[in-house]
């Protein structure tokens, strides 16, 4: 990313003791920010219920807190709102909001628990092995977290916006658990999560290329999906993001207070991914379905 000092993460936003977010390192500031909100831990009773992470161990998600200091806490407040009052009344609320809002209150769940495993040791048995991930790993979300502060600065997007967001109605499930479905693969920046009623389905750093060739999004807008039928969709869209094209997306990022952010080199959508492997995508449907690869065919 172009203008680097700009978008620097700090040392000081990785050793977990300062805001995961802007880096402020006053303690009277820090406080703990709940990655999963606690509208949604309960409003679907998930205080007590686990989350696997990277190294195949589980948390608490009352648990799952980062250090936030009051500023972004409060900006982050404003977002988590705005997304809690439209959930209740149905996607089509939620899509109004606008891709930026959405695009922090996702990506900040996805580097959440991203900033959260840097501070867990990979083998609780032996310290010694380090974190679940490592700093070098974490800073190459810089980019992200930069973005990410458009939830309490003025950043533009000139001519794109660096993630494809799609809401899905989801018919809803009778038991509160059931109704909260969450998955995410950081290296692709892919995460998804059904709300109630409610399905997000995003790829965070794409640079809109799925939401430029998804062609059954549009037909589905309107249209309430089994919640089965929106575990296909996420399997659809998480494989066609492992399917990208090697690049590095470069930026080019304007002086504040008015940032601008440009990207440079773009990718034409239809040279953006590989050809689509049916095996391939049989075994991620499988993997979201918790079924048998051979059950899928």
């Amino acid at each position: 990313m172009e203008n680097d000092p700009l978008i620097q993460i700090s040392s000081r936003i990785l050793d977990g003791k300062c805001c995961f977010l802007c880096g402020d390192a006053d303690p009277t500031s820090i406080t703990k920010e709940h990655i999963i909100p606690k509208w949604v831990l309960n409003s679907f009773n998930l205080w007590n219920e686990r989350i696997v992470l990277l190294n195949g161990t589980s948390i608490a998600y009352r648990h799952l807190t980062v250090p936030c200091c009051e500023c972004c806490q409060k900006s982050l407040s404003l977002v988590e709102t705005e997304v809690s009052k439209a959930v209740v009344r149905g996607a089509q609320e939620v899509r109004s909001l606008g891709q930026s809002t959405l695009f922090v209150w996702l990506g900040k769940i996805l580097y959440g628990i991203l900033y959260r495993e840097m501070s867990l040791r990979l083998d609780r048995q032996q310290p010694d092995t380090g974190a679940i991930v490592g700093e070098n790993k974490l800073r190459k979300f810089t980019a992200h977290n930069f973005f990410l502060q458009t939830c309490k600065n003025q950043i533009h997007f000139e001519g794109f916006f660096p993630a494809s967001i799609f809401v899905y109605d989801v018919k809803e499930p009778a038991l509160p658990r059931a109704r909260w479905d969450f998955r995410d693969h950081p290296d692709s920046m892919f995460v998804s999560c059904r709300v109630g009623r409610v399905g997000f389905i995003a790829c965070l750093q794409d640079n809109g290329a799925q939401h430029c060739t998804d062609e059954l999004y549009p037909q589905l807008v309107d249209f309430p999906v089994h919640p089965v039928q929106f575990k296909e969709l996420v399997a659809r869209s998480l494989y066609r993001s492992l399917t990208t094209t090697p690049h590095t997306p470069k930026y080019a990022v304007t002086p504040a207070p008015n940032q601008s952010v440009l990207l440079l080199g773009t990718l034409h959508p239809g040279d953006y991914y590989q050809a689509w492997d049916p095996d391939e995508y049989a075994e991620v449907l499988a993997l979201i379905l918790g079924v048998e690869t051979h059950t899928v065919y």
